[in-house]
């Protein structure tokens, strides 16, 4: 349901001429940004110069970070119409298509590792994590940002998996992972990026209403709007590193 989307996205962005960070916003359109993209960058060592972004989507928290930190940012998404997005909005990114479970990146090779959205998104996370483990330098941070529960209890609505911070931790921790930082917050994004998601939702809505996939976008878009306002779920990062060995 999302290679239409993702370059519907991308088209809308075009039409209504947005750029910088309005297009930034426009083709990643997640709860609680910027904020929560500041914490992430908060992460990240002066000297980072490589940063593999597993499940990039359309590509736009990936920029950001190039743009935040100056450094080789890697998209990785597998999804052929969200990468082609991606590509097209952003072209100095490296956008790459593969599995965040088997990516196409040698040992050890990433100074930093992103997941942004995509935590809620699979049932089981140890593959990936493995895999992050695989990728990183020893002392580089594993930074995710996603919807959390405010509770200590995770919450299942297909397609997401809403986990609380306490299972999050326990799953890194089983990984291999320590959680050296975390922030939370309310949900909604700052003004600015709402207002750009937002134009981009309506032109969706005023020229692809008649094409294959819109009305699985619209009804994943209420299913996590109505989440959202439930007021069950908080907008958050949390940040881990390789747990130190004894």
């Amino acid at each position: 349901m999302f290679d239409g989307p993702s370059l519907w996205r991308v088209q809308a962005a075009e039409a209504l001429g947005l750029d910088s960070d309005q297009l930034i916003a426009a083709m990643s359109p997640g709860p609680a940004f910027p904020g929560v993209l500041h914490s992430l960058e908060a992460a990240f060592e002066s000297n980072t110069s490589m940063i593999i972004d597993l499940g990039a989507g359309t590509g736009g928290v990936s920029e950001w970070m190039r743009l935040a930190t100056g450094a080789a940012v890697y998209a990785l998404e597998p999804e052929d119409g969200a990468c082609q997005a991606a590509g097209r909005a952003f072209p100095e990114l490296h956008v790459v298509q593969g599995r965040a479970a088997a990516a196409p990146f040698p040992d050890g090779t990433a100074d930093a590792v992103v997941m942004s959205g995509v935590t809620s998104l699979m049932r089981d996370l140890a593959p990936e994590i493995a895999e992050v483990g695989r990728l990183l330098t020893p002392t580089g941070p594993f930074a995710i940002a996603d919807l959390f529960s405010v509770s200590d209890v995770s919450s299942y609505s297909a397609p997401n998996v809403f986990r609380s911070a306490e299972d999050l931790t326990r799953i890194l921790q089983g990984g291999g992972f320590t959680v050296i930082d975390a922030g939370f917050g309310e949900p909604d994004p700052d003004a600015s990026w709402a207002d750009a998601a937002q134009a981009v939702d309506e032109w969706i809505d005023s020229h692809c209403a008649d094409r294959p996939g819109y009305a699985e976008w619209k009804d994943d878009r209420r299913h996590l709007r109505r989440h959202i306002e439930s007021g069950t779920l908080l907008g958050g990062c949390i940040i881990a590193r390789r747990t130190v060995q004894r």
